[in-house]
């Protein structure tokens, strides 16, 4: 099952999610920017977004517990969140992922495209995706 995270899931998300600590966690769950995947009861991914320009969903992580990765459960979490983005009236995601991370090929298949890149010093090329859900 697919839904917007609440407070109650903060621990089980800080566990997923070692990005972020949980002010702003907190706050990102108050935004209603979180989407969990819940399996027999058990968070095993979320989906955390923000937005570019105050307007444009931008996704800031995607993740899974290792054991639930590569089995589709992602592709189902992220044509969810297409959803309802387009429910807000929206009609385009972003996204970005390093350049050496095989998240790019995921992106792609799921038909994001490339329309950028940002060059972070000690991190590497960010390449920058855009989707249009018109």
């Amino acid at each position: 099952m697919i839904r917007l995270a609440n407070i109650e899931y903060v621990n089980k998300l800080l566990d997923i999610d070692s990005h972020i600590g949980p002010k702003e966690l907190y706050h990102k769950i108050n935004q209603s920017q979180i989407f969990v995947y819940e399996k027999d009861l058990e968070v095993i991914g979320l989906l955390r977004y923000s937005l570019f320009w105050d307007q444009v969903p931008f996704i800031n992580l995607i993740i899974f517990k290792e054991k639930f990765r590569g089995k589709g459960f992602g592709k189902e979490l992220m044509f969810h969140f297409e959803d309802e983005i387009i429910k807000q009236n929206k009609t385009w995601v972003m996204t970005s992922t390093l350049a050496c991370e095989t998240a790019q090929h995921f992106y792609r298949i799921l038909g994001y495209v490339d329309s950028g890149s940002l060059l972070v010093e000690k991190e590497g090329l960010e390449i920058i995706f855009k989707k249009d859900l018109a």
